[in-house]
């Protein structure tokens, strides 16, 4: 961390007349009271060098040294590549720690794009760095800016814990949201180093959308094959608009488009012929659009009471 302060410069000295002027002739009569001349002499111009030294110093570090505004945003992007206190940082609190794919252009790697105003209101309304660190990445681009919008509108509405973290293990689902429309992740997911860096980012795409349905619709049945086909467009769609930024690509230099998505494909391509679609093969095919439970609500898992309700009659109409 850098700790900044302002320092004036100047680039220019003024060295005055009584710097330049030759030390006085001392008299033999004097000599027993005063500085012996060869003494004044060496001290006078040790000065005259340092003065003459110090602006020259001064000019070389002032073209040469960082300005604040460039050190900020060094510290921002720092601190977008990799949020501190993750598992994914090394300790010196900036670099992530991903997969070795062997990959080595001798290339200096991209700087990380800007984060500033959108930064700080992720912050504001989510306080876990994971949850952080996966909206930072939705921010780049168009279609993970919509889910983005939502989140953060939701959130300042219902709190940081709309989106919350468990441990459903390695081979559970990536990602679920409960009737009421709160989402959980699974924290296990960050440990596997197979699904690439930026899987998660776009499980956050899919259940943002099925979020939506369940609150804004009503439509609380969002687990169905054509609900996660929708969803896989969205979320398949985001990877390509963040692997389209050199930062992302080279973070992930082993991304196929394809994979984990429906983004491009029909219905039927993407649930017979992908092995994506073939994960949904056994869940229901259709939502029933016609019932609509408690439009406009939202309840976090914990809520009994209303996730009892959403498998009862009472509460819900008919469309």
């Amino acid at each position: 961390m850098w700790n900044l302060r302002h320092v004036s410069v100047s680039t220019t000295t003024d060295y005055g007349n009584d710097a330049r002027r030759p030390a006085p002739v001392v008299s033999a009569t004097h000599a027993a009271h005063t500085r012996r001349p060869h003494t004044v002499l060496r001290k006078a111009l040790l000065l005259l060098a340092l003065l003459t030294v110090l602006p020259i110093a001064c000019a070389a570090y002032t073209l040469t040294a960082p300005s604040v505004s460039f050190l900020h945003r060094f510290s921002a992007m720092g601190s977008q590549q990799c949020p501190r206190g993750t598992n994914d940082c090394a300790d010196d609190g900036g670099a992530p720690i991903g997969p070795s794919h062997g990959v080595d252009t001798g290339l200096p790697a991209p700087a990380a794009p800007p984060c500033e105003e959108i930064c700080e209101r992720i912050q504001r309304t989510y306080h876990d760095e994971r949850t952080q660190a996966l909206l930072v990445a939705l921010a780049q681009t168009p279609t993970g800016q919509g889910a983005v919008a939502y989140l953060l509108t939701i959130g300042d509405r219902l709190g940081a814990e709309f989106i919350t973290w468990r441990d459903m293990g390695k081979d559970g689902n990536a990602g679920e949201n409960n009737a009421g429309g709160y989402i959980q992740l699974n924290s296990a997911i960050l440990t596997r180093r197979d699904l690439g860096p930026y899987f998660l980012a776009g499980t956050l795409v899919h259940e943002s959308l099925e979020s939506y349905f369940d609150i804004g619709e009503g439509i609380r049945g969002m687990g169905t094959r054509h609900a996660d086909y929708v969803a896989q467009w969205f979320a398949g769609k985001f990877a390509r608009e963040l692997h389209a930024l050199r930062y992302y690509d080279a973070q992930d230099p082993f991304y196929a488009p394809s994979e984990n998505s429906a983004y491009g494909l029909s219905y039927s391509v993407w649930l017979n012929d992908t092995e994506d679609g073939r994960l949904y093969e056994n869940s229901p095919e259709n939502c029933d659009l016609h019932v609509v439970d408690r439009k406009g609500r939202a309840w976090p898992p914990s809520d009994w009471w209303a996730e009892q309700g959403d498998t009862g009659s009472w509460g819900k109409e008919r469309t």
